[in-house]
């Protein structure tokens, strides 16, 4: 078997005690077309125990979702511990709205590693301080797809409440005319895009990323959606041009 990895309170996670017989009598058993009945009866006993292990081991609840009805999002907060979190809400499969599902996340918010929120279709509001109010202190990627009805904007999205971005954030995708970016320029992004394809009601404020301490070339294309892409690889480039 191969080392075990640690798990978040430095122990081997429960997956990882499962001994290497286990998984050979599986295969053996599972090919086998003249398995005998006590030997399925074993197989049967061994996926079981196999299934309650996963399920205790965090590192098996790091990807929450919107799909999930409230009651599975918070089974999965309560059995991630202190693992890393990967969330993601796509408002074609929720069974939560935005709203909800980050208020359940918020208590996790120092977890939370990579974050995609597609909000797109009209059917989701997003608030102003989606998807938090405080930046997420171990972020490294967030991606932000929004589209909306005409009747829907009334505001800007302050990504972050305004605070400074996480320094851990690398990479970034942002597709939504409502960001205020300016707490980007404190984040460890080198380069990032920017498609701006309609027009809002009040313009992003692109200067703090133009100045970001990293930038090295900015240049303007497509004016209206943001579309912002992220590398750490990179120098930061800018569009926005007029039509």
């Amino acid at each position: 078997m191969s080392q075990a990895q640690h798990g978040s309170r430095g122990g081997p996670d429960p997956i990882d005690l499962l001994p290497e017989e286990i998984f050979i009598k599986i295969i053996r058993l599972s090919i086998k077309a003249d398995t005998p009945a006590r030997d399925l009866a074993k197989l049967t006993a061994v996926c079981r125990l196999w299934k309650r292990i996963l399920e205790e081991a965090p590192t098996f609840w790091t990807g929450a979702t919107a799909a999930e009805v409230l009651e599975g999002l918070r089974r999965a907060l309560r059995m991630v511990q202190d693992a890393p979190l990967d969330l993601k809400f796509d408002s074609s499969t929720a069974a939560v709205n935005i709203e909800t599902f980050f208020q359940e996340m918020g208590s996790k918010i120092s977890q939370w590693k990579t974050l995609f929120v597609n909000a797109s279709g009209g059917s989701q509001v997003v608030g102003s301080t989606c998807p938090a109010s405080t930046a997420p202190p171990t972020l490294e990627v967030l991606c932000f797809v929004y589209y909306y009805a005409r009747s829907q904007v009334a505001h800007e999205i302050d990504l972050f409440g305004g605070q400074p971005a996480p320094a851990s954030l690398k990479d970034v995708q942002l597709k939504s005319p409502l960001h205020s970016n300016a707490s980007l320029s404190h984040s460890g992004i080198i380069q990032t895009q920017w498609t701006d394809s309609r027009a809002p009601p009040a313009p992003p404020k692109m200067e703090a990323s133009a100045s970001h301490p990293f930038a090295r070339s900015a240049s303007t294309m497509f004016p209206r959606h943001i579309f912002v892409c992220c590398s750490r690889f990179y120098a930061i480039q800018i569009w926005n041009c007029s039509t």
